[in-house]
């Protein structure tokens, strides 16, 4: 055949082919609305729903106003799952004089299959209360969604006294027996009604969802399968399937089922909510927000939607959006125990902890006794807050819950650590590696790690991540975390060598890939740093630490202009995220700036003026920029946006207290107080302002209100101590110190207790006090710190001081600090080991000043002037303004035969503060000027 016959042939098939469909609209162009209504119904009855639909919208293109037509539709909408559009032209019916008695039972089906459950019940209340047996089912099943459960009951029971057996009863009795965790009536139930009408396609959904519950997914599907041939295009089946097969990660199943719903369904809001899912499960968190946006566009409150919209926020670190989000869920459900769980982890993430406190008391109070999680973050929020008895019992709940639960004992490990127990912390995170909890097991061993790590004990840290290592080499988080280990070891070449697994692991691994570039700054190495960090925006084009990464680098470099382009792509990048432009801020306030990050800070807020992130940005901003007023105005309004918030109106009363107004600080803190009574932190802020003042009467008055409060925090004992240092007050402070102490065993309160006992001329008990301590908690290096630089400052002897700088120095052997200050301590009691460590101190850290003193100084004692002369001339330089090392470094000239320049050097000591050897300085400046 030729090329031209071919045309012909196919040109005669497309004609013949757009004469058939003329030929087809000729047929129907003259049928009337009637004859439509018909040809819908032959569709219905041969099981063509969607040829059904389609005549019916002909129908009601020819007229609009055709009541029959518009019934038919809607009852075809609801077999179909459709409750919006079924209701849409029920109501549409009504408006063209079909009496609303007609369609009651429609209207509230089509509500309820909507999830409009109050409406639906407002709706059969107001119709009174002769209903019929099937709207008392319907008014149940809306009573039951609303959790209104005994009343749901009564219902459920009144429409089968009017009716036995009705089907739709049965069902809502299976459903209410099923949240009453009453598993074998639900299943009784729910087998009657299918008994009473096996075509009801409700009662098999049901019975699918029951054996879900049974963790029996593939007789669920059989389920759901016989509803489809029940009716084959029923939308909730296709969706229910959807939910398993997502759930099984059988994702391109989930799809084909989802498709085929919303082939019958496309504007249903519950089939784009599935889809969403279906995208959320497989990671694709921006594809399910965009189309969680179209299903609240349609559907405002589609609670399903709402509650994922939370999570996916949530899934991004959106925790803001996820908060708003998860409140507007939980007042319409605010016994949804996720959504609260869910909630008051954005509170915490969004430094609210006190609030994530009261979401979770409000389920603690509401009855939930066996979730250990739910107690775990209550724990968590109150370690947070600072309230030390709630966290230990809240925690101490979870492990009665769950004894055998590695996360609880990873919660308590991090409550031991909080209040410096790193001993019981360690032990706790040991119990919950030996669980052996495979979704445990890493985050227990990488706590444990850092627990080590903590603690200075590297070797055992490294053996631990070891651990994880084993069970799972290719975890690129294990081998970046013992890179950490080396370079705190430093032993850089292994640092850079588990850094670079773990970069080959995982190549967009940006933890490793950062520290891989500060060792490359570290060197100098600036252009293999910024390839390192090129690398990986490559595979990550919009990683924002990457970019901020980058400009850091130009930064190092005094690469000004670099270091803003980076910056300033990273904010158009993540044009919504607060950790995008505060870095850009914080550049123009350091580069004195301060109007470019004013108006930066002003244009993002108002670019979303309900982000009260932005808000809050703006408000330090205009701190950081002295504009006291403009960050009381943003204050206020943030306090205004979060109405309920105590901690805004903490914020708000240091922006006046910045902008020295102590009259609307007092109001601001007054109005914490309305919000939450008994606020702790705005009444230790009312205390401070009162003592302050001088007024410590009534400082002491809410010291005391506190204990009385809650006689098992130490708070109160702390704040009336702290108050009673400002007095003088010693003894009696320490007094109130001991009595905290015993209610909690806190490394910062026995400091202040040894600093009260100090003033108070109580030295022996001071130090009783910590070495009691130290006694019981041999690894708070913390305490042992503090007291080894007091014991350095005391005018008795250095031997105490160099014990205690001896243990330091077994658990941090590197720490040219420690070894500096062990130096120093040796040298004052003539311990030839001196030498030793400020050798070792100035190998480790050779520009720093006080370093370089130390070792000048005994290198000098010992006659080694022409070593110690170029160190000591260093320090000098760097520290010009301390006397003590001009003091040295004249000495040494002295020694070297310069008393011109020691002169000069002794000149500027003796203009300095004063110091300890200034009486032998001014008396060797006296000889030089004789």
């Amino acid at each position: 055949m030729s090329k031209f016959e071919n045309r012909i042939n196919n040109r005669t098939l497309i004609l013949a082919m757009l004469v058939s469909c003329t030929a087809l609209a000729a047929c129907t162009r003259f049928y009337s609305a009637d004859k439509f209504v018909e040809e819908a119904k032959n569709y219905e009855l041969k099981g063509d729903e969607k040829s059904a639909l389609i005549q019916f919208k002909n129908a009601l293109q020819k007229d609009p106003n055709h009541k029959q037509a518009r019934i038919l539709m809607g009852e075809l909408y609801l077999q179909l799952g459709d409750g919006y559009s079924a209701e849409n032209e029920f109501r549409k019916a009504v408006k063209l004089g079909v009496p609303q008695s007609q369609l009651e039972t429609q209207i509230a089906r089509s509500l309820l299959m909507e999830g409009q459950f109050k409406k639906c019940l407002d709706e059969l209340n107001a119709s009174g209360e002769n209903l019929s047996p099937e709207l008392l089912a319907i008014k149940g099943e809306a009573q039951f969604n609303l959790r209104q459960n005994a009343q749901a009951r009564d219902t459920f029971n009144a429409a089968l006294t009017k009716q036995p057996g009705l089907s739709a009863a049965l069902l809502g009795l299976a459903k209410l027996s099923m949240s009453e965790q009453d598993i074998n009536k639900a299943v009784s139930y729910n087998n009657q009604a299918i008994e009473s009408d096996s075509k009801n396609v409700e009662a098999w959904l049901f019975k699918g969802k029951i054996f879900q519950f049974q963790s029996n997914p593939t007789e669920a599907l059989t389920c759901f399968e016989t509803a489809l041939k029940i009716q084959p295009h029923n939308f909730m089946a296709h969706i229910e399937k959807a939910n398993i097969e997502i759930r099984s990660r059988k994702y391109d199943a989930a799809q084909s089922d989802v498709k085929a719903a919303m082939d019958t369904q496309p504007k249903n809001p519950y089939g784009n909510y599935v889809q969403a899912t279906l995208y959320f499960g497989q990671g694709k968190n921006r594809e399910a927000l965009d189309t969680l946006s179209i299903v609240l566009k349609s559907a405002p409150h589609f609670l399903p939607a709402i509650l994922l919209s939370g999570a996916v926020n949530f899934a991004m670190d959106s925790t803001t959006q996820a908060e708003a989000f998860l409140k507007q869920y939980l007042e319409e459900i605010p016994g949804n125990l996720f959504a609260r769980k869910l909630l008051a982890q954005c509170q915490i993430k969004n430094g609210n902890p006190g609030m994530a406190l009261n979401t979770l008391e409000v389920a603690i109070k509401g009855g939930n006794k066996d979730d250990s999680q739910l107690y775990s973050l209550a724990g968590e929020s109150a370690l947070k807050v600072r309230d030390f008895n709630k966290a230990s019992m809240y925690f101490d709940q979870a492990n009665a819950i769950a004894p055998e639960n590695a996360n609880v004992h990873n919660d308590i490990a991090m409550e031991k650590a909080f209040m410096g127990d790193n001993k019981d912390a360690i032990n706790e995170l040991e119990k919950a590696i030996s669980l052996n909890d495979k979704l445990t097991f890493p985050k227990s061993v990488i706590m444990l790690t850092m627990a080590y790590m903590k603690t200075n004990e590297l070797d055992k840290a490294l053996e631990t991540i070891g651990r994880l290592e084993k069970e799972q080499p290719n975890n690129a988080l294990a081998h970046g975390l013992k890179g950490i280990i080396y370079l705190r070891k430093n032993d850089v070449v292994n640092a850079r060598a588990s850094f670079e697994t773990a970069v080959k692991i995982q190549p967009s691994y940006f933890g490793a890939v950062a520290n891989l570039a500060q060792l490359d700054v570290r060197d100098k190495k600036f252009d293999a740093a910024n390839e390192r960090l090129l690398a990986l925006l490559k595979i990550d084009k919009n990683n924002l630490n990457a970019e901020l990464a980058l400009a850091s680098v130009a930064g190092v470099q005094g690469n000004g202009k670099e270091s803003e382009k980076w910056l300033t792509r990273a904010l158009d990048d993540h044009p919504n995220q607060v950790q995008a432009a505060q870095p850009l801020i914080a550049f123009y306030l350091q580069s004195k700036e301060t109007q470019k990050a004013l108006t930066l800070a002003r244009n993002l807020q108002a670019s979303a003026p309900d982000n009260p992130e932005f808000l809050s940005l703006l408000a330090r901003t205009q701190i950081a920029a002295n504009d006291r007023q403009g960050a009381i105005s943003s204050y206020a309004k943030l306090a205004g946006m979060r109405s309920d918030s105590p901690q805004a109106q903490m914020e708000l009363a240091a922006a006046y207290l910045n902008a020295n107004d102590e009259t609307n600080a007092r109001e601001a803190l007054n109005k914490a107080l309305l919000i939450k009574p008994g606020y702790l932190n705005a009444q230790i802020a009312l205390a401070d302002l009162d003592s302050r003042n001088g007024k410590f009467d009534a400082a002491l008055k809410i010291a005391k209100q506190i204990q009385t409060q809650d006689a098992k925090n130490a708070q109160g004992f702390i704040l009336e101590a702290d108050i009673l240092m400002r007095q003088n007050k010693f003894v009696p402070a320490a007094n109130s110190y001991q009595t905290a102490l015993g209610l909690n065993k806190n490394s910062l309160v026995l400091v202040k207790l040894h600093d009260a006992l100090v003033k108070g001329k109580k030295d022996k008990e001071a130090s009783q006090a910590i070495e009691n301590w130290l006694q019981e908690h041999q690894d708070d290096n913390r305490t042992r710190l503090y007291y080894a630089t007091w014991l350095l400052a005391s005018p008795q002897s250095k031997l105490p001081a160099i014990a205690q700088l001896q243990i330091l120095l077994k658990s941090d052997p590197n720490n040219p600090v420690l070894l500096n200050n062990l130096a120093w301590a040796c040298d004052h009691e003539k311990d030839p080991n001196a030498i030793g460590y400020a050798e070792k101190a100035h190998n480790l850290a050779k520009s720093n000043p006080q370093i370089l003193d130390t070792y000048g100084w005994i290198l000098a004692q010992k006659g080694d002037y022409a070593k110690a002369l170029p160190l000591l001339q260093q320090s000098a330089q760097l520290i010009p303004a301390d006397g003590e090392v001009h003091y040295h470094l004249a000495f040494t000239l002295l020694k070297t035969g310069d008393k011109i320049q020691a002169r000069k050097e002794l000149e500027s000591a003796v203009k300095s503060k004063d110091f300890p050897a200034m009486p032998e300085a001014q008396k060797m400046l006296k000889q030089l000027a004789a």
